[in-house]
C-alpha cells in the first residue's frame, strides 16, 4: 500500500517538474499550445459533428465521383 502512494506522489512531482521545464523553451510553448488546441478541437468534435463516428463511411465516400459543381469550382480556382 505504501509503494502505490509513493508512486503517485512521484508521478505528480514529475508532472509538476516536467511541464514547467517544457514551457520555458520557445519550442516547448509552441508544442504545449498546439497540444492544448488539438485536445480542445478533439473534445468539441465529439459533440459537434453531424454524424456519429460509427455512422460514417470514409472509404466509400472517396469512391464517389465528384459532382459537376465541384469540377467547375476547381477549374475556377485554377484560373485565378
Amino acid at each position: 500500500m505504501m509503494k502505490q502512494s509513493a508512486e503517485k506522489t512521484t508521478s505528480k512531482n514529475a508532472v509538476k517538474t516536467v511541464i514547467p521545464s517544457i514551457w520555458r523553451t520557445a519550442g516547448g510553448k509552441y508544442s504545449l499550445i498546439m497540444l492544448a488546441i488539438w485536445l480542445v478541437v478533439s473534445a468539441i468534435s465529439l459533440v459537434w459533428t453531424p454524424y456519429s463516428l460509427l455512422d460514417t463511411d470514409g472509404f466509400n465516400t472517396w469512391l464517389r465521383r465528384p459532382a459537376l459543381t465541384c469540377w467547375v469550382l476547381m477549374v475556377l480556382a485554377l484560373m485565378c
